[in-house]
C-alpha cells in the first residue's frame, strides 16, 4: 500500500495586520519498507514428454518480517484453460511459521474460495464453493510444519548447511486440502551429487518423495526451482521466460 502525501493546512487570521503563522504540518508517517523480490519466475508443465499441461509464474517476496508467496497457474484440463492463485505469507525465519494464505480456483462454472489462518499453532479455514459456504475447519498444526508452497525459500534458508546423501524430512500444510482436512503431509529430501544439468545451472540436486510420489528437483542455492521431473507422473515443470510460458498452450496445440 502506498501511503498518500499529507496536506499541509494554513490558518491564518482575520485580522489584515496580525495574521497567525502557519500552523506546523503533522509529520509525515515513515515511508513502507519496499518488498524485496527474491524471485519472480515463470514455468512450463509437460506430460510424458510432449503433452502441454500449463503454465504458472512463482513470485516471493521477503517484507516486514514475512515471506509472501504468489503463484497463478493455468492448466488445460478436459478442453478447457482453467486457472488457479495461491497468496501465502509466513514469518521470515527458518521455520517459515505459517501466517495465512488465501486459495481461489475456477474450473469450468465452479469456483473454490479458500481463506486459512494460523494462530498459536492452529489453523481456521474458511472456505465457498460457488459462493456457498461451507463448515470452517480447525486443525492443531505441528511445529515446523510450514505451507506447502514455500518448500523452495524453505530449501534456500538450508542450502547452506546441506549435506549430500543426507535424508530430511519436513512436513508441510496443503492450501487446497479441504478432502484431506488440511491433515499435515509429511516428505523427504536428500541433496544429490550434481549431474550434468546441475552442474550446467548451478543448481542443487534433490531426490524429494512427498506424498508417496518421488521427484527430482534442481534449484538454485537461494532456493528458487529451476526444473522439477515428476517421476511418477511423467511430469516436467521448467523455468522458462515469461513470453514463452504465456504462448506455451496455444504453441504445443499449433495455434
Amino acid at each position: 500500500m502506498m501511503f498518500r502525501a499529507l496536506v499541509m493546512l494554513l490558518l491564518s487570521s482575520s485580522s489584515p495586520v496580525h495574521s497567525a503563522p502557519p500552523a506546523a504540518a503533522p509529520a509525515a508517517p515513515p515511508p513502507e519498507e519496499k518488498a524485496q523480490v527474491l524471485w519472480d519466475s515463470w514455468y512450463t508443465v509437460t506430460l510424458q514428454g510432449k503433452i502441454p499441461y500449463g503454465y504458472y509464474n512463482d513470485r516471493v517476496e521477503k517484507k516486514q518480517n514475512k515471506i509472501a508467496f504468489k503463484n497463478q497457474f493455468w492448466k488445460k484440463e478436459e478442453g478447457h484453460v482453467n486457472e488457479e492463485q495461491l497468496v501465502a505469507f509466513a514469518e521470515d525465519t527458518p521455520a517459515l511459521t505459517p501466517v495465512l494464505f488465501n486459495f481461489h480456483s475456477s474450473y469450468r462454472a465452479t469456483t473454490i474460495d479458500i481463506d486459512g489462518t494460523i494462530q498459536g499453532g492452529k489453523l481456521s479455514v474458511k472456505s465457498r464453493k460457488n459462493g456457498k459456504t461451507l463448515k470452517t475447519i480447525a486443525r492443531s498444526i505441528p511445529k515446523g510444519a510450514f505451507f506447502s508452497s514455500m518448500f523452495p525459500v524453505w530449501i534456500g534458508k538450508r542450502a547452506a548447511q546441506l549435506k549430500e546423501g543426507k535424508l530430511v524430512s519436513f512436513s508441510t500444510v496443503l492450501e487446497d486440502n479441504l478432502d484431506r482436512q488440511y491433515a499435515p503431509v509429511s516428505g523427504t529430501m536428500r541433496l544429490e551429487k550434481a549431474d550434468d544439468y546441475a552442474t550446467k545451472n548451478s543448481a542443487l540436486k534433490f531426490a524429494v518423495t512427498y506424498q508417496d510420489r518421488k521427484s527430482t528437483w534442481y534449484v538454485a542455492k537461494t532456493g528458487e526451482t529451476l526444473k522439477i521431473v515428476m517421476h511418477d507422473q511423467a511430469a516436467v515443470v521448467e523455468k522458462t521466460p515469461e513470453a514463452a510460458a504465456r504462448k506455451f498452450l496455444l504453441q504445443k496445440d499449433g495455434l
